[in-house]
This record gives structure tokens, C-alpha cells and sequence, in this order.
């Protein structure tokens, strides 16, 4: 390969001067080589794969959600190649450093899933100092026009992250958000890491609720006096709630799971997961209500297969004797991924309405009715095809109020800087809340605040 490329240069030089041509020669030679092995070892498959293997027995769909779900099991797989003629996957522990064009090759980077447009209302008591997102200080004066009025709010398209109270309770000011005095470095961004900063306090006002809602004023822990303070919270995505729950599903819950089953899980991650979840017909997911395992499936996947409800009462599976369609197992495979493929499998098969799944074995079998024969079998579960829909997100529940008593003086969103002065422009003002439009990933949410005196028409300390 080297001889042809220095003899394939040797033609090339060959109208220069002797001299010249054979000292450019020699170094252009060496570039093109150098540059031609690293595109050799680009295009070797697995030379830099943290993992490299092939399922070629299965669909392309099929191929492509297991190589997506083994790199997100993975915990240093940050990415991975997926070739679509021959279903490899190779799994990497880096992002891309080196990179060629191969005919059916795609790249796929890890992405946070908690993605949701919604807008944020902003209410400060008694001005909102800095506001951040994710990390990026979002300015104060540009975004909130009202950042001392605590009575009017002040709205902000984010993107990424959200504080204080969303319409739909997802995003609420309680004693899960952090408050410090103190001011570090990078405090309000993502990769900052907040354990030791203490949790705020909540307080009560009874005689103001205004855009608040069910959400509480909160301060720092020492209730300070003409002292400025700083108040975090971090979001994490829907992935881990996802993983959290199919866990939980393995681990033998029924079907409808309620709040009170996931009392280890933060309180305000559940909501919002489930509230952009598929749905059930006639079934709506919001928080304090029931919720159907089969809509979490759904959802994981929903680009390439249905919604199905499992059969059971009193806690008791279900499962079809009727003759199967098909009947296969997939043993090597992790009881989540074998349960993904399973209704990734009906639902590719036009006849399939319904399927037993055996968690013991991860075997599948296919029906092309619903059951008339049936029986209680060990560590079986029938799934059923249901008709979903997505939940409504066109009602206006994408507003975050924000009250600061007595001044906002700084707005972060995932690390971004939102004016203040722009978005909030009842910063100053603690009776007239702002409103924030947010959008994007979710990940931190940071606000430094100016407290002029503690004031006791915060109520009585919950």
C-alpha cells in the first residue's frame, strides 16, 4: 500500500526540480501513508469498540433497539456504530475522535431523554438576584422584567431546565432544592456538585397563594437578613425513571402501580415521567393516580411497537393455552431486553394481538387471538394489544411561576444566564409572580436571590 501510494506521488513530482521534488516527495509521501492507516483503522470494525457483536437473526429494528439498550446498560458506552446490512453494533467509550464515511454505518450519540417544552412562572420574595440553567446564567435583566415585585410574574422560554412551580406540578420549590449563603465557583452549573449544601427551608403562606399553588416558599436554612443567597435544584432525566420502574416491574409489582409503590423515587421526577408517558384509552396518568406498567413499554420504544395492557386480577397472571404462532426464547439476553423484543415482535407481526412472556426463561409466545383457554402458570404474563394516544399537552401547563421576596438579581438554566431584567420584570416585587416559558433538556436550575428581612407573613414553618 505504501509503494503505491509514494510511486502514485513519484508521477506527480515528476515536473519539479530533482531537488525540490524529491525533499516534497518524501514528505508528502509520509502524510498520505499516515493519513491512509488511520482511514484503514477507521473503517476495521471494533479496532476501538469497548464491545463489538452481531445479531443477525434478528430484524433491523430489533438490532437497533438491542444495540441502543446494551449501550445504555453499558456504563462507559457513550455511543455507538450500528451497521444496518449486517446488524453490528459496536459499543464506544468515547465520543468520536477519529471518523470516515461507511456505506449503511450509523453514528449514535447518548442523548438525555427529559427533554419537555413547558413554561416556568417565576415568583421571588423579594428579588431574584441570578437565575441559572444547566449551568449557563440566564440574565436577569433581559428575561425577568418584574425581578423585585413578588406579585407578578415573569415568563421565560427555557431550555433545559425549570424551577419554582410548573402548571402541572411537575417543577415545585420544597424542601428538595438547595440554599446557601455561601458563593463557589460553578455553582450553578451542571457538573456542580451541591451534596453538601444544606436543604432549604419551607415555609407556608396562607394568606398569599397566587400563582404558587402547592408549592412552598423556601429559603435558606438560617432565614437571613439583608444577606443574598443562592438556591439549586438538579433535574435528572426520564431514562433513569424508566429503568427505575421496569426494575420495579421485575421485581413483581401488579400492573397498577401507585404513588405510594414508589416512595423511594423523588416525588417530582415520578410525576413528570409519567405525565409524557402514552396512555391508555379513556385513562389518564397524572400524579396521585394509577398507573399501567404496559404504557411504560410503550413509551420506551413507541416509534416501533404498541401499547399492551397485562391481564391480571387479584394479583394473578393470566396466561393463554391457545396454540402460539410462535414460540422462541431468548436466554442470553436480560429479562428487559427479552421483554422489549417480545413486544417489539408482535407488534411486527400483523397477525400477533397478544403474547405470553415467561420471565424465568425469557420465552416468548406469539397469539393471533385473545385467549380462550387460559391458566395460572409460574412467572408467566399475557400482554395484550392495546389502542394508545398521547396525552394532551395542548392545555396551558407549561407556565413556571416564580415569586422572590425580595429581589431576583440572577436566573441559571442549565447553566445559562436568563436576564432578569428581560424576563422577569416583576423581579423586585414579591405579591406579582413571573412567568417563565421553559424548553429543552432539564437539568439544573440555580437563582440567587436578595432577602431585605425575613418577613413572618411567610406563615409558620412547615
Amino acid at each position: 500500500m505504501s509503494l503505491e501510494i509514494c510511486s502514485e506521488l513519484s508521477r506527480e513530482f515528476q515536473k519539479k526540480g530533482p531537488k525540490k521534488a524529491n525533499t516534497d516527495l518524501a514528505k508528502e509521501c509520509l502524510t498520505r501513508v499516515k493519513k491512509k492507516w488511520e482511514q484503514e483503522d477507521n473503517r476495521k470494525p471494533g479496532r476501538l469498540a469497548i464491545e463489538d457483536r452481531s445479531w443477525s437473526t434478528f430484524s433491523f429494528l430489533e438490532a437497533l433497539m438491542l444495540c441502543s439498550m446494551r449501550c445504555s446498560q453499558t456504563a462507559s458506552c457513550v455511543a455507538y456504530n450500528f451497521f444496518s446490512a449486517t446488524n453490528q453494533c459496536q459499543l464506544f467509550n468515547q465520543t468520536l475522535n477519529k471518523f470516515s464515511i461507511l456505506p449503511g454505518c450509523h453514528y449514535y450519540l447518548k442523548k438525555d431523554l427529559s427533554a419537555f417544552d413547558m413554561n416556568m412562572t417565576n415568583d421571588v420574595d423579594d428579588e431574584l438576584r441570578e437565575f441559572y440553567i444547566n449551568g449557563k446564567n440566564i440574565s436577569i435583566a433581559s428575561n425577568f422584567s418584574h425581578v423585585k415585585d413578588w406579585t407578578v410574574p415573569d415568563i421565560y422560554h427555557l431550555k433545559g431546565g425549570v424551577t419554582v412551580r410548573s402548571q402541572d406540578n411537575y417543577i415545585l420549590t420544597n424542601s428538595t432544592w438547595k440554599c446557601s449563603m455561601n458563593y463557589t465557583d460553578g455553582w450553578y452549573k451542571i457538573i456542580y456538585n451541591d451534596s453538601f449544601w444544606p436543604a432549604s427551608k419551607e415555609y407556608l403562606n396562607s394568606s398569599y397563594q397566587n400563582s404558587i399553588g402547592i408549592s412552598k416558599w423556601i429559603t435558606e436554612s438560617n432565614k437571613c437578613e439583608q444577606c443574598i443567597f443562592h438556591c439549586r435544584k438538579r433535574f435528572l432525566g426520564v431514562v433513569q425513571d424508566i429503568e427505575n420502574i421496569l426494575l420495579l416491574m421485575a421485581q413483581g409489582y401488579t400492573t397498577i402501580l401507585s404513588t405510594k409503590k414508589y416512595a423511594k423515587m423523588n416525588e417530582t421526577r415520578f410525576n413528570k415521567c409519567f405525565e409524557n408517558f402514552f396512555v391508555q384509552k379513556f385513562t389518564r396518568m397524572y400524579f396521585l393516580k394509577s398507573l399501567s406498567i404496559c404504557c411504560l413499554i410503550a413509551k420506551i420504544n413507541v416509534a416501533y411497537f404498541g401499547c399492551y395492557h397485562r391481564l391480571e386480577e387479584d394479583n394473578v397472571s393470566f396466561c393463554s393455552c391457545d396454540p402460539a404462532i410462535e414460540d422462541r426464547s431468548w436466554s442470553t439476553f436480560s429479562f428487559i431486553e427479552a421483554l422489549m423484543l417480545c413486544s417489539m415482535r408482535c407488534s411486527h407481526t400483523a397477525s400477533c394481538v397478544a403474547y405470553n412472556f415467561f420471565n424465568a426463561t425469557n420465552q416468548c409466545q406469539l397469539f393471533n387471538q385473545t385467549l380462550n383457554k387460559f391458566s395460572v402458570m409460574p412467572g408467566c404474563q399475557y400482554y395484550l394489544r392495546e389502542v394508545v394516544f398521547i396525552a394532551d399537552r395542548s392545555i396551558a401547563r407549561n407556565v413556571i411561576n416564580i415569586t422572590v421576596d425580595n429581589e431576583l438579581r440572577e436566573f441559571y438554566f442549565n447553566g445559562n444566564n436568563i436576564s432578569v431584567a428581560s424576563n422577569f420584570p416583576n423581579a423586585v416585587y414579591w405579591n406579582r409572580p413571573d412567568s417563565y416559558n421553559l424548553e429543552g433538556d432539564i437539568h439544573v436550575l440555580a437563582l440567587k436571590m436578595y432577602n431585605n428581612e425575613f418577613s413572618e407573613l411567610l406563615g409558620r414553618c412547615d
